[in-house]
């Protein structure tokens, strides 16, 4: 039987630019697992960790960007990972950056792009990161969402 883990975070990255909200997605290496997909952030928790310590870790790790503001997206991706045999239970984060940071890509992926809405959805392979990114698009980071200051993590001393 399957078990149930949480090991893992997912983060996707907006700005605000003069043609509207645009999402920073990251194509996978082909030669890693995936290789070939466009992703937002992902990554592993680390031992004493909090998954928003995780997702802010790999934002910085995998693309040098450094968060203004950092947000749960009360969303989690769900889905069976076959080579643990486990439920894989996702926390989904947000975060906010601002004008046009340079992207330094990790060595799991091999290409950046800013993309409108629209675009990075149908950019996205896995239903999941769809889901994440249209509740991110409606309640976080498209301007004027009313309710964005809820789901706002403190990040700063």
């Amino acid at each position: 039987m399957p078990r149930i883990i949480s090991t893992m975070v997912e983060a996707y990255i907006f700005r605000q630019a003069e043609a509207g909200t645009e999402y920073l997605l990251l194509k996978r290496n082909p030669h890693y697992h995936m290789g070939g997909t466009w992703e937002g952030v992902r990554g592993h928790i680390d031992k004493g960790e909090t998954a928003y310590q995780a997702a802010f870790r790999e934002i910085m790790v995998d693309t040098g960007v450094i968060p203004l503001r950092l947000f749960s997206a009360d969303n989690v991706q769900t889905f069976y990972e076959v080579g643990l045999d486990a439920i894989q239970m996702v926390s989904v984060f947000a975060a906010q950056a601002t004008g046009s940071p340079a992207v330094r890509l990790s060595i799991e992926h091999v290409e950046s792009r800013w993309l409108a809405f629209e675009t990075a959805y149908e950019s996205l392979a896995w239903p999941g990161q769809r889901t994440s990114l249209q509740h991110i698009h409606e309640n976080i980071a498209r301007p004027g969402a009313p309710f964005a200051h809820l789901y706002e993590i403190q990040i700063g001393g």
